[in-house]
Order: structure tokens, then C-alpha cells, then sequence
């Protein structure tokens, strides 16, 4: 497998897995398990973009910029009628993870340079920081 842009991975119990967007295409994929090709899905998605992936309710929740716009959407990969399209855009690649039985997602304007966090199911949640960035954010989120 190849890509254009740098892939996410993530692990969960014993396997890693791992997502990305095609080389030469948009085409988002994913890995169940990354040394078995065998688990590879295809996603009905595109983007310009890396997509970041993240553990969220028992599933793997993919994060990604739409392909032609700079829509922001998130996915289970298991069921992409799960789809949820954000009313929110950024120039760059957003960043997932899962706090407190919550997704929430990260990203910097779209146009502007400004850094936001939002819960991907309650935006009226969504947190405009007094930080700036050129470059898309990381989000991540620990539990002992």
C-alpha cells in the first residue's frame, strides 16, 4: 500500500490499525489489521488530505477534509452510514479522539490560521482557541 500524504494509525488490545489516503487518488482506506492485506476496506470517501483515525465507542472513527472543498467529516469505518458531515471546514488535515465517551475533533481554520475543538455529536460544544497555527493539529487523550 502507498500514499502522498502520511497515513494514522492506531492501536487497540493486540493489532495496530491504520488508514490513509490513496497514492495517485483520494481514496481513503483502511486496515484492520495492518500486517494482514486481507483486512482492507476501501471507503466510498475521498479526500486531499491524511485522515486520522481514533478507538470511539467500540468502533474505529476515521476524521478527514472533504476531496474538492474543505468540508470536515467524520466516519465509522464499519458503517459509513454513520457519516456526520460538520458545518465547519479547514484547509488542513483535522485529528480525532475519543474523551469522556465523547468524539471530539481538532482542526485549524479554514482561511485563517485559528485552532478549534469540537464533540463531532454536540457542536453547540465546539471551542475556538486563542492559539494559532499554520499546520494541521494533533488531538489525543489518555486513560490509565
Amino acid at each position: 500500500e502507498t500514499s502522498d500524504v502520511l497515513p494514522t494509525i492506531v492501536s487497540n488490545v493486540d493489532l495496530l490499525r491504520i488508514a490513509w489516503k490513496g497514492s495517485g487518488n483520494y481514496q481513503l482506506n483502511f486496515m484492520d489489521n495492518f500486517s494482514d492485506s486481507s483486512t482492507k476496506i476501501v471507503l466510498p470517501e475521498e479526500s486531499e488530505t491524511s485522515p486520522s483515525l481514533t478507538r470511539f465507542s467500540g468502533a474505529f472513527w476515521l476524521g478527514w477534509k472533504g476531496s474538492g472543498n474543505d468540508q470536515l467529516n467524520s466516519m465509522n469505518v464499519h458503517d459509513p452510514p454513520s457519516k456526520v458531515v460538520l458545518n465547519e471546514e479547514s484547509s488542513h488535515s483535522p485529528s480525532v479522539t475519543e474523551f469522556n465517551n465523547d468524539l471530539f475533533i481538532a482542526w485549524k481554520g479554514s482561511g485563517n490560521e485559528q485552532l478549534n475543538v469540537m464533540d463531532v455529536f454536540n457542536p453547540n460544544n465546539k471551542r475556538v482557541l486563542n492559539e494559532t497555527s499554520d499546520a494541521a493539529p494533533s488531538i489525543a487523550s489518555f486513560s490509565p
